[in-house]
């Protein structure tokens, strides 16, 4: 494991890069889902990285601009901060990875950073997508005034989620489940749609679960019309991204593996 800073000057992100023994084939880059649901899954996807990088993939994992050990504050944290980080990464993949193809995963808003990164990535793969920014943050202030309640013990909330929207409005950031979010990422939240028109890479596996495979399908099938190779299929996985438990759903990794080996073969095939 290879711990280091990359980027540009007043914005470094730090990284952590798994290698295989011998050389890599395929350069994949984590990008992080967001608030509780990274650190619920942070151990998890780094025992992967390792089991990726045994397998023949080096995999990077990094911490987003105003998150972690990266450079700046939390309110500097954005939507398009985020998917010009996932650019970045892809850029030191493809000068230092020494690998034949590049490509993003994500895992909920890591998926949502991954399609707006502009990254002229190979392939992405995402997991169980934000289907709708809109209706994410709206559930994220409505957990927060059931977890002040029950904290609180009170039998009524303090603070509405539109007290809460008032502030973010007046330019004022709040806390969101122990995070700190900005004006600015709200605002994104609630006016950056979620799905590009085009396609954000010529390949694009998309797993999901049951209730959101319908609407994967929609989109899927506009980039399908614009030229991608879509795979969209769903399992009835564990929503794991919302324990601490060591469970990891087996069928997403299986299948995303058995898809970059595939198409890594179709693409030296096609050369």
């Amino acid at each position: 494991m290879e711990q280091f800073f990359f980027g540009e000057d007043g914005s470094k992100l730090f990284g952590v890069l798994a290698r295989p023994t011998g050389p890599a084939h395929t350069g994949l880059i984590v990008c992080p889902p967001l608030g509780e649901e990274m650190v619920s899954t942070y151990a998890r996807f780094a025992r992967w990285s390792k089991e990726l990088a045994d397998r023949g993939f080096a995999v990077m994992r990094y911490h987003a601009r105003g998150t972690g050990e990266s450079d700046g504050k939390s309110t500097d944290f954005t939507i398009t901060g985020a998917a010009e980080d996932a650019a970045t990464a892809v850029r030191w993949m493809r000068q230092n990875g020494n690998v034949e193809r590049v490509g993003l995963f994500g895992l909920r808003f890591g998926a949502t950073a991954a399609v707006h990164a502009k990254a002229e990535a190979d392939f992405l793969i995402l997991w169980a997508p934000i289907l709708n920014l809109q209706t994410y943050i709206r559930d994220l202030l409505r957990m927060r005034i059931t977890k002040d309640m029950i904290h609180l013990r009170a039998d009524r909330v303090k603070v509405t989620a539109k007290d809460l929207t008032a502030e973010l409005d007046a330019g004022r950031s709040i806390d969101l489940l122990g995070y700190e979010t900005s004006p600015e990422l709200h605002r994104q939240m609630t006016t950056i749609a979620t799905w590009p028109d085009e396609p954000p890479a010529p390949e694009i596996l998309w797993l999901t679960i049951p209730t959101e495979h319908a609407q994967a399908e929609t989109v899927a099938n506009g980039w399908k019309n614009r030229g991608c190779n879509m795979d969209v299929r769903a399992f009835r996985e564990r929503i794991f991204w919302e324990d601490f438990s060591s469970d990891f759903p087996h069928q997403f990794a299986e299948t995303s593996i058995a898809w970059m080996d595939r198409t890594r073969v179709e693409a030296a095939g096609a050369r």
